[in-house]
């Protein structure tokens, strides 16, 4: 029997969710956390912390500060990888430097999260040009799965793997709200430029 860890990348043709394990060495992924945890604690300006009635969580955006530089480079290189494999598939012809669009970085703790179901391609001036959509887990949970409404699908968060799949409407998710430990992510999205 093949494992889920076993698979480098997993595509599916119906749901167009690609899936890529060990995508992010385990080094980066830690080094990451550690960094998201040193900017929590010194409260850097730039760190939103979300309490409402959609989410729960701490982002940040990590391209505004010069020393998350390097662990964003090595992020982008590792994410150009999946991006080129995934969007090989389509007649998407915008090279990842062209599309790929921002950073953020997201810690959830218990009961957290952002558990309403969304999309990330809306009508605002930041949004409307977006075509994909990536996360990367930096770590493993046993809770606080992403979920897929209209492919019915739940992604385990295993540490290191990238996730990437259309900007619209078709794809509403959320992490479930089920969430018992601290579950770290990056994510951004891929977009037309004007």
């Amino acid at each position: 029997m093949l494992l889920e860890k076993d698979i480098k990348w997993q595509y599916g043709m119906i749901d167009h969710i690609g899936k890529y394990f060990n995508s992010l060495p385990d080094e980066l992924c830690d080094d990451i956390i550690n960094k998201i945890e040193e900017m929590i604690v010194s409260k850097k300006n730039g760190i939103y912390f979300n309490n409402d009635d959609s989410r729960n969580d701490i982002n940040i955006f990590p391209l505004h500060y010069q020393s998350c530089d390097k662990l964003n480079d090595d992020l982008k290189t590792h994410l150009k990888k999946c991006y080129n494999e995934y969007f090989s598939n389509f007649m998407v012809s915008v090279d990842f430097e062209n599309a790929f669009d921002s950073i953020k970085w997201q810690k959830s703790s218990k009961g957290g999260g952002f558990y309403t179901w969304h999309y990330e391609q809306g009508r605002s001036e930041t949004t409307r040009n977006r075509f994909g959509v990536w996360m990367i887990y930096l770590n493993s949970t046993s809770t606080g799965y992403t979920e897929f409404k209209y492919q019915d699908r739940r992604v385990h968060p295993i540490k290191g793997t990238t996730l990437i799949w259309p900007a619209g409407y078709t794809h509403l998710h959320r992490a479930a709200p089920d969430l018992e430990e601290d579950k770290y992510i990056a994510t951004g999205w891929f977009s037309y430029n004007d």
